[in-house]
């Protein structure tokens, strides 16, 4: 089974969680990082995305961002077999399989 996303920040100073799905398909986005041929997933297993630093420097580097905003990921089909996709939890749940982004600064 093919699955191919596209990953993107939402491209805003200090976005607010969308409560819908119109509000999310809304959102600006950065440009595209592919994060191709994903493998089945597999509870308790970590996943690495390709590198995000571009996408993720874009809104940094906003005039109007500052440390402790909030930061939206977002994943998008690309081209994925029909009726194919990967699920993860998001971290507001209680579960351990939560989806975490761990950023590592270096200068």
């Amino acid at each position: 089974t093919t699955i191919n996303i596209n990953c993107y920040f939402v491209d805003a100073d200090n976005p607010a969680r969308p409560e819908n799905e119109s509000q999310c398909n809304a959102m600006p986005l950065t440009s595209a990082v592919a994060w191709n041929d994903l493998p089945a997933f597999v509870s308790g297993t970590d996943y690495d995305t390709p590198d995000l630093s571009s996408i993720l420097q874009a809104v940094i580097d906003r005039h109007g961002w500052a440390s402790g905003n909030s930061l939206i990921p977002v994943f998008k089909d690309n081209g994925s077999t029909a009726q194919q996709y990967r699920e993860s939890k998001t971290v507001e749940t209680s579960e351990l399989l939560a989806g975490r982004l761990i950023v590592t600064f270096t200068s």
